[in-house]
């Protein structure tokens, strides 16, 4: 398995990663992520310190999802199924938040226990707020829809995370 990932530029605040994962010669993922600087004493968002810009030179790979910033997405309904799915100390990383690989185990489970296909094509997620330490459990809500499902990952009340699931 080889890795290859890149800055795909620094506007503002936000930040652009693009990464390709293959094994061997085969091409078995894409992805785009848009990441955005934060002042974590005022919770506010920062413009990102050229210092600091300046120490991610841009690649020249065409970016998966150029069009990122525009992508918005809904939750599922409000009555769509939801699976709770247990916490472990071990999902979470070294700054106390749940682990983006935590997020895919907890949909895989999701899936599982709804019935819908567990190795789906492709998957776009909106990170929306943190899951902090403290959390025991974590709703994954699915609404099925032409061939793909509406996700969302949810703390109680509080929506974490949204995106779609393709077939």
């Amino acid at each position: 398995v080889t890795v290859h990932t890149w800055s795909a530029g620094i506007r503002g605040f936000r930040g652009y990663r693009d990464l390709r994962l293959f094994c061997g010669d085969e091409l078995v993922l894409s992805a785009s992520t848009l990441w955005v600087y934060v002042n974590l004493r005022t919770k506010s968002l920062a413009r990102v310190p050229e210092e600091l810009a300046a120490q991610f030179p841009v690649g020249q790979a065409e970016m998966f999802k150029p069009d990122l910033d525009r992508v918005r997405h809904e939750p599922p309904a409000a009555t769509a199924p939801a699976t709770e799915v247990a916490l472990r100390y071990g999902d979470f990383d070294g700054n106390s938040h749940l682990n983006n690989t935590a997020y895919f185990d907890a949909l895989q489970t999701a899936l599982s226990r709804q019935g819908l296909p567990v190795h789906p094509r492709g998957i776009e997620v909106q990170f929306l707020k943190e899951v902090v330490l403290a959390v025991r459990a974590i709703e994954v809500a699915l609404e099925p829809r032409d061939g793909e499902a509406r996700v969302a990952w949810r703390n109680g009340a509080e929506l974490n995370a949204q995106g779609v699931v393709r077939g």
